[in-house]
């Protein structure tokens, strides 16, 4: 295979480094002309680093190579992968080595990029499902649940929720939490929010205390832990705050920036210096905010499809050739 582009990854790109980071870098590849032909080729290919087991981390100085193929990483820069963007707006003195069919490409990535943020939307929301993005949530159902357990202790378990109206209003200062009652409309349509679950105030206390302690079981483990600052992957949640920064950024000034120009804020969620409560709640809105600066992004809806798949059938179609050559070459001096 051909390399194209070199490129030191990570934090060390970011500007996120420490003594404890390891080495990451990202190649961009030609496949092999036979792999091309066949269509067999590889979309990536693990060039250094050891095979770990499901949640364990690369230690510190250790290093890991990981290379695309030239039709992967369109793939992956097309679907909105913070991965090939990165490396797409990496700058040149963090590439170890360059090409001139990757420069090209480089200068005209405004023909692909589209405000199509798919994935890294998709990875943020992972982040905070898997690390408990949702430790205040947690601790407003639990509020709810221990209100609603005094109640049903007090023996009036099978009261309907809309004859509580003080203990509803409390409800509602809690973050979260809130009692809708229109003036307009009937008592029917009257309903106790918690997390974005609807509870109607017809419903008795104990048949929703029950609901909301169901909630709270679904959380799991990792939220729960959140919720007092415990068990929590510091380094995956800077990685989620990142990346909905860069997407935000990408979407506002068509750039990436590197280094991050939050570096500094990135390192501090990184190192656990700040409140989990703050880190939860800021990934939260840059979620809101992706998806409104989307709307409104000046990047187009779909990529330059046509220059796209012009590049890379020239730069497969030059690689076919260049082994044809080779190859009839050595026929040749077979034959003498």
């Amino acid at each position: 295979m051909k390399t194209l582009a070199k490129i030191t990854f990570g934090s060390h790109l970011y500007g996120t480094n420490t003594p404890e980071s390891d080495f990451d870098f990202k190649f961009v590849h030609v496949p092999d002309a036979r792999d091309i032909l066949l269509g067999c080729a590889r979309e990536s290919i693990k060039l250094a680093g050891r095979d770990k087991q499901p949640g364990e981390k690369t230690k510190a100085g250790e290093t890991e190579i990981e290379s695309y193929s030239l039709q992967k990483f369109f793939d992956m820069v097309i679907i909105g992968d913070m991965i090939a963007l990165d490396m797409l707006f990496a700058p040149t003195n963090m590439l170890v080595e360059t090409s001139y069919p990757w420069m090209e490409l480089v200068a005209n990535r405004s023909r692909f990029l589209t405000r199509n943020v798919t994935k890294s939307v998709a990875y943020c929301k992972r982040q905070a499902k898997v690390y408990g993005i949702k430790g205040t949530r947690v601790a407003a159902i639990r509020a709810v649940k221990d209100r609603l357990q005094q109640i049903v202790a007090n023996g009036r378990g099978a009261t309907k929720l809309y004859r509580f109206g003080i203990n509803l209003d409390q409800l509602s200062e809690i973050e979260h939490v809130s009692v809708h009652r229109p003036l307009e409309t009937n008592v029917v349509d009257h309903y106790l929010m918690v997390c974005d679950k609807k509870f109607p105030l017809t419903c008795t206390v104990e048949y929703v205390h029950d609901l909301v302690s169901k909630m709270m079981a679904q959380y799991g483990t990792r939220a729960l832990d959140a919720e007092q600052n415990k068990g929590i992957d510091w380094k995956a949640l800077s990685h989620a705050v990142r990346v909905g920064m860069q997407t935000i950024e990408l979407l506002e000034t068509k750039n990436i920036v590197f280094p991050s120009l939050n570096a500094d804020y990135l390192k501090a969620i990184k190192a656990g210096e700040l409140p989990y409560t703050e880190v939860e709640e800021k990934i939260e809105k840059l979620l809101v905010y992706i998806n409104d600066a989307a709307k409104t992004s000046w990047l187009p809806d779909e990529p330059d499809l046509a220059w796209i798949e012009w590049y890379i059938a020239r730069i497969y179609g030059v690689a076919v050739v260049e082994s044809s050559k080779t190859l009839n070459g050595i026929r040749r001096d077979a034959t003498k």
